[in-house]
């Protein structure tokens, strides 16, 4: 289970959220996203006053309240408006840097795993002289 935070964001307000929620997975907490901005959105449109809900979206933070998702009202209400989900800035130089990392630990890891190999043989050649003198 994965801590999600769901800001409740609107132009003129902020309402953090400092309790969160356990989920299984970013998907389980962006359907709660979802199904919680269809309630709130009824109960504003219910209210005498209440306002326009296609202005409000949930930002959704993990645990280390790095941004993972924004699920805007507008685009919950109107499904054809968009996509819902959208990437956040920066998300793909990250993979970048990882996979960039990724393949830097594999080039050394090829390195060291030749070395250790390169010494085993040596080690069994020594061996063998031994047992054979």
């Amino acid at each position: 289970m994965r801590l999600f935070y769901f800001d409740m964001v609107s132009p003129t307000r902020r309402d953090r959220d400092e309790v969160g929620i356990l989920y299984p997975s970013v998907d389980d907490a962006y359907l709660e996203a979802h199904r919680a901005a269809v309630e709130i959105s009824r109960d504003l449109l219910l209210r005498s006053g209440g306002g326009d809900p296609n202005i409000y979206r949930f930002e959704i933070f993990d645990r280390d309240r790095n941004l993972v998702l924004e699920v805007p009202f507008r685009e919950v209400l109107n499904p054809g408006a968009g996509a819902r989900v959208r990437p956040m800035e920066g998300v793909m130089e990250s993979l970048h840097r990882n996979l960039a990392r990724s393949r830097a630990l594999k080039a050394e890891l090829a390195v060291q795993l030749a070395e250790a190999r390169r010494c085993a043989g040596s080690m069994s050649n020594r061996l063998a002289k031994a047992a054979a003198g």
